[in-house]
């Protein structure tokens, strides 16, 4: 039989013998357009006029350190980089930013997955900060409207409790959704951790 509540091999229904995958060719190409934002204010506005004006981005990521200034990329997969490169004022470049793809927490601080809609996220980001009493550090998709954020690793269990209620109800009028996705286990035991469904 299972452990920790897990279902054993008698308690399996089915059992999958094959599976079929789609894969998609690498691109021949792939640039990377960064800039310098020094707000979520000024994150929206980019994301807003890149998804606007150059249809040919392929992803679209912000990392936000909380305290200051951070950084705005845009991917483009075998499609013209430069123009969003002219128009920011810098260069494109073959190589991704050190942060690329790589979570903003560790296993020992408390991270949340913020969803919403993205031309509310810098709302959400501000309202975050609001609630944990000081900026917060973020990480994601920008143009899909997903991030990561790290909460304060000084805040007591019932001030993070007291933050994602005020995010539940931040998202009630926004279309969003606040998970908790990883958190030391002795805060773990006491939040309501993201179920399944809110990793996928």
């Amino acid at each position: 039989d299972g452990e920790d509540g897990r279902p054993g091999i008698s308690q399996i229904d089915g059992v999958i013998t094959s599976a079929t995958m789609r894969l998609e060719a690498l691109p021949a190409s792939r640039r990377w357009v960064g800039v310098t934002i020094a707000s979520p204010l000024e994150m929206r506005d980019r994301v807003e006029q890149v998804l606007d004006d150059h249809p040919g981005v392929a992803a679209l990521e912000v990392d936000l350190p909380g305290n200051r200034s951070g950084t705005l990329a845009a991917l483009f997969e075998d499609a013209d980089a430069e123009t969003l490169a002219k128009t920011w004022g810098t260069t494109s470049t073959p190589t991704a930013p050190p942060w690329w793809g790589r979570y903003p927490f560790g296993r020992s601080e408390v991270a949340l997955r913020v969803s919403t809609p993205v031309f509310d996220l810098a709302a959400a980001i501000y309202a975050l900060g609001d609630a944990a009493g000081r900026p917060v550090p973020v990480r994601g998709s920008a143009g899909l409207g997903s991030l990561h954020a790290v909460l304060p690793d000084d805040l007591p269990p019932e001030r993070l409790e007291s933050v994602l209620d005020t995010m539940g109800h931040v998202f009630l009028a926004r279309t969003g959704r606040v998970a908790v996705i990883s958190a030391p286990p002795e805060i773990a035991e006491r939040l309501e951790m993201a179920s399944r469904q809110d990793l996928f």
